[in-house]
């Protein structure tokens, strides 16, 4: 991944000038080399941070060692902890680059240096270091002013410009910038020499503004105009420049990783880009900063998010950081709307909250970056739109959002942030190579292949992924997942508990998947085949419950996806495996909870057989009659008593009970075992959704009150009955 990261390192080669600094740099070499006067001067080269202040030095530099007379010094006082230590190492520098070019048979330059910068750095008196004796020996051989006298004399005499280069003041500390100017102002202002001082003026500024004057930057631009003789601003590179370079940088990255960005996606980024990007990307610095970003977080993310989404946020983080902290801080704002859950309608005081800290984070923001700003974070956060465009989005677009893996899907979002797929959910990528993979694998390796990801993940994630695409699937994948959906339903949570949201659980949903895959593949008699191969091997409940969104789906021309004939064939094949299960054992102790199903459809599709099998149920099993009729009645949960429990039998599901059965089977058998008649019994308790309450004689009241029509004089509810 390194590979992919663009080097901060400044240029000094001119056909790596992408914004006119060479030209800038070259006069500025040209000046020094022609200048006449023996005066020492000082240059100031004013640039913020990132604009490219040491290359244009690096330039100058590289000019200025084409001509013999030059003699050039770099020295970057960054490099060092204190101001003695700085002082020091600035003389030594200057005195071995200074002996090494201007050799006299008189005296040695480079001593003479040495000895004099021990005078002007004279340490404390008392520091044990034996350096008062020596700083003494030298005052004896000659004074301060007759040394300097005499250095500058030599650098005269062999008629060279001495050009002394410090960079990076702007990063030292208040006392070593002081130290710099000192030095460059009263200590080292030799003949013949010139300083080229880079820096941040304002930062310079307002650091050592606090010793003059009225204490402030002001003060500070004063002091320096007393130290820089001439101050040059590097000039602002070209918006256009700027913008090739940003561009280069971005394209190199998405072609390293071949990332094609087209159409609609190419629009978005640009209009953001455009807009509320590249007016804040002001220097070279901080282009490279976001490229550098880029090239980090895409290969991490690469396939498992949306790369302009990413591109976008990425830009956020370098540009506006406060922007980037609140969003990452509150992914239900930027993600779920502003939709008041009860009323429906948008939540007013969530909308002005929110729009007051979008002001307060811009409150120095340029009034037209702050307002393109804003529409950045609607391209990124549709929903955002509620809030300033009063436009609503209608919940399938979640679904648009989850399938592009936009950062507005709730499922995306922390990605953008981890920079990893995190523990229970599925990699993107993994995700891609099953679908691309499991039709050409054996049904072991599917199954296992499946069974990973749900473990890898969860089976909610997975179906969520499985159902964002379902109707974009080719055949061969649709009937290898159909296929192994139905053979590991048992792998899928299918708990009831949560009465008619259990629709949303992993087993319906795959059960709902199925039957959009069959519903989109356009050959019918193809997918019929399909179905009947996936009923012969279902589990019985699942086969109902593929049966059920089978028969819920809906083409475009609102006909049903199979025939009736069709659905009576995949009943009769649930039926024929129910029995073949359930053996000798009756169908509503085997399959309690789908009796009331098997018993219609083998009532639909062979009445007297099935006519003949509940009159031997009832001669054969004393209690049948019984079982039948709490089969038949079914069973409900309440929001007070989530377990299910026995309901009434009221009118109409007595008439469904007595379309099937003949009542007067019923009848005989409740009459043979209970006295209906008997004053003692009270009155027959009807179900109120509070509860359980149903009992062997209760219910067989129940249906004889519909038998008889009883008056409902006689009725009270569950929750009335006396002990």
């Amino acid at each position: 991944m390194d590979q992919n990261f663009s080097s901060d390192n400044p240029i000094s080669r001119p056909e790596d000038d992408r914004f006119q600094r060479y030209g800038f740099s070259k006069q500025i070499a040209q000046t020094i080399i022609g200048r006449q006067s023996r005066e020492c001067i000082t240059i100031g080269i004013y640039g913020a941070w990132g604009e490219g202040k040491t290359s244009v030095l690096n330039f100058i530099a590289r000019e200025l060692h084409q001509h013999t007379g030059v003699v050039v010094v770099k020295f970057n006082p960054w490099r060092y902890q204190d101001e003695n230590t700085l002082l020091l190492q600035f003389f030594n520098l200057l005195a071995q680059t200074l002996d090494a070019a201007l050799k006299t048979k008189k005296e040695n330059l480079g001593e003479l240096i040495g000895r004099y910068s021990g005078l002007v750095n004279i340490p404390a008196v008392g520091d044990g270091s034996g350096a008062a004796i020596a700083v003494s020996k030298m005052l004896d051989q000659t004074s301060v002013e007759s040394l300097k006298d005499r250095i500058d004399q030599i650098i005269t005499d062999k008629e060279k410009k001495l050009v002394i280069f410090i960079d990076d003041i702007d990063r030292l500390e208040k006392t070593e910038i002081h130290s710099i100017f000192r030095l460059v102002k009263l200590t080292a202002d030799f003949s013949n020499t010139v300083y080229l001082l880079s820096f941040d003026e304002d930062m310079v500024s307002a650091a050592i503004g606090e010793r003059f004057g009225e204490g402030n930057a002001a003060a500070g631009k004063q002091f320096l105009e007393k130290i820089i003789q001439v101050p040059l601003r590097i000039p602002a590179a070209q918006a256009n420049a700027l913008q090739e370079y940003s561009i280069s940088l971005i394209n190199k990255i998405l072609d390293q990783h071949e990332i094609k960005i087209e159409g609609e996606e190419a629009n978005r980024f640009i209009k953001g880009f455009q807009e509320a990007i590249m007016p804040k990307l002001k220097n070279p610095r901080l282009i490279l900063r976001y490229s550098n970003t880029l090239s980090f977080s895409i290969p991490l993310l690469l396939g498992e998010v949306n790369v302009v989404d990413l591109m976008l946020i990425e830009a956020i983080k370098i540009l506006y950081p406060q922007h980037y902290e609140y969003i990452r801080s509150d992914a239900s704002l930027f993600t779920e709307g502003f939709e008041d859950i009860y009323s429906g309608s948008a939540d007013k005081d969530k909308i002005n909250r929110f729009k007051n800290q979008l002001e307060k984070l811009a409150v120095n923001e340029d009034k037209r970056i702050a307002e393109a700003l804003k529409d950045l974070l609607q391209s990124i956060f549709p929903r955002l739109e509620e809030a300033f465009r009063n436009i609503s989005h209608n919940p399938c677009q979640d679904n648009e959002w989850y399938k592009r893996k936009r950062i507005a899907s709730p499922n995306y979002f922390n990605r953008y942030f981890s920079y990893c797929v995190i523990k229970g959910d599925l990699a993107d990528g993994i995700f891609e190579t099953f679908i691309k993979t499991l039709a050409t694998r054996n049904e072991a390796e599917q199954d296992s292949i499946l069974k990973k990801l749900m473990e890898e993940g969860t089976a909610e994630n997975l179906m969520r992924k499985l159902r964002s695409l379902e109707k974009e699937y080719a055949w061969p994948f649709s009937s290898a997942i159909a296929r192994t959906l139905t053979r590991n339903s048992n792998l899928l949570d299918n708990d009831q508990s949560d009465g008619f949201f259990a629709y949303m659980r992993p087993y319906s949903q795959s059960a709902i998947f199925i039957s959009q895959l069959l519903q989109a593949h356009p050959d019918k008699d193809e997918a019929f085949t399909l179905s009947l191969e996936l009923f012969s091997k279902a589990e019985i409940d699942y086969a109902f419950a593929l049966l059920r969104w089978i028969q819920a789906a809906k083409e475009e021309d609102q006909h049903k996806l199979l025939k009736e004939s069709q659905i009576d064939q995949l009943s009769t094949i649930i039926l024929r495996r129910a029995r073949e299960l359930a053996g000798e054992n009756p169908l509503y102790e085997t399959f309690p909870e789908y009796t009331y199903r098997l018993f219609g459809i083998w009532h639909k599709n062979d009445p007297d057989g099935f006519t003949q099998y509940v009159s031997g149920l009832i001669q054969s099993h004393p209690d049948g009659y019984l079982k039948i009729l709490y089969a038949l009645t079914g069973q409900v949960r309440s929001s007070s008593n989530p377990n299910s429990y026995y309901t009434n039998i009221d009118e109409e599901r007595y008439n469904y009970i007595t379309r099937i059965i003949d009542p007067e089977l019923i009848k005989n058998e409740i009459l043979k075992n209970f006295d209906i008649d008997s004053p003692d019994l009270g009155k027959i308790i009807w179900d109120s959704y509070g509860g359980p309450y149903q009992t062997d004689l209760n219910i067989a009241r129940q249906f004889m009150h519909c038998y008889t029509q009883q008056p409902q004089s006689n009725e009270i509810s569950a929750g009335e009955q006396t002990t």
